[in-house]
């Protein structure tokens, strides 16, 4: 049975006849939804308002061109669990209006991201964080970093950070046969835009855009409720507020002037974070186990 907060959704959906691709194989009832014109914004912008009423966590990642302040945003997906859809916001198409469009309540995508009330997630928020900010003028604000979560919630040592593939294998997210169809849609999506394998990261402003990279959009954040909800049942309030803490100092640091999007060094874990009670990301040991 659908969740109040999905058919509200589908309602929106099916009332401005957006362009929802549909799935390939077995990827349960998640779809993507391209998000390309003003009417489809505000459209989002009314179902999101509603999911808020159900869930105060919105999931959130991008795609683009040299994703940084160097190079341009793309798309920008958008998922809260409580829904069927993951909004896939045409960012090359739509460019600065679509964080500038006011839905039925006066709200608009940028007021969504530097808000306060609702908590968001990112995996690996620095160089989204970057292009926003350089690009946009947006602060991404109330953001918690699954990939700082993943470090925090180890029992060994946290030197090295995690990609999501990795983090996906390792907790088994995923069956055996659900993983292999998720391996297939990201090797498919990056033989299109990896120069490496003879794609073009220009592949994410084709429009019509490819199922395939559609598909890999989707494949992209689907799964980070599955991971955020794992990492956060190992650890307490203390390490909790290490991984707020240690967010913020990433969205503020992409925001300076000196901050390299690429570099070796950022495969590596905080060094000195800011101390919330004499321990640290770089020191280890093993995550206590508290509530949620």
């Amino acid at each position: 049975m659908s969740s109040p907060a999905a058919s509200v959704i589908g309602e929106e959906l099916r009332r401005l006849d957006l362009n929802t691709p549909q799935p390939q194989g077995d990827k349960g009832t998640t779809r993507g939804t391209i998000v390309d014109t003003e009417d489809q914004i505000v459209s989002m912008l009314e179902a999101l308002a509603s999911l808020e009423s159900f869930s105060n966590n919105i999931f959130v990642d991008m795609e683009g061109v040299n994703l940084s302040r160097y190079g341009s945003i793309s798309l920008m997906q958008i998922y809260v669990p409580e829904s069927t859809d993951i909004f896939i916001v045409d960012i090359h198409t739509l460019g600065t209006q679509a964080f500038d469009i006011t839905g039925p309540q006066g709200n608009t995508l940028g007021n969504l991201l530097e808000g306060i009330e609702v908590t968001k997630y990112l995996f690996d928020a620095r160089n989204d964080a970057d292009a926003l900010y350089a690009l946009f003028n947006i602060r991404l604000a109330h953001f918690i970093d699954v990939q700082l979560l993943e470090l925090a919630s180890r029992t060994g040592p946290k030197h090295v950070v995690r990609g999501p593939a990795a983090c996906i294998e390792q907790e088994q997210v995923l069956t055996e046969a659900a993983t292999r169809e998720w391996k297939q849609i990201k090797e498919e999506g990056a033989k299109l835009f990896n120069p490496k394998l003879g794609g073009s990261y220009e592949v994410f402003n084709f429009r019509p855009l490819p199922q395939t990279l559609l598909d890999y959009c989707v494949g992209d954040v689907q799964y980070l409720p599955a991971l955020s909800d794992i990492y956060r049942c190992r650890l307490d309030d203390y390490w909790k507020e290490q991984v707020r803490v240690e967010t913020e100092r990433r969205l503020t640091q992409s925001r300076k002037p000196n901050y390299q999007p690429k570099g070796k060094k950022k495969i590596f874990g905080p060094r000195n974070p800011v101390p919330v009670r004499g321990s640290s990301f770089k020191n280890g040991g093993a995550a206590r186990l508290g509530s949620v």
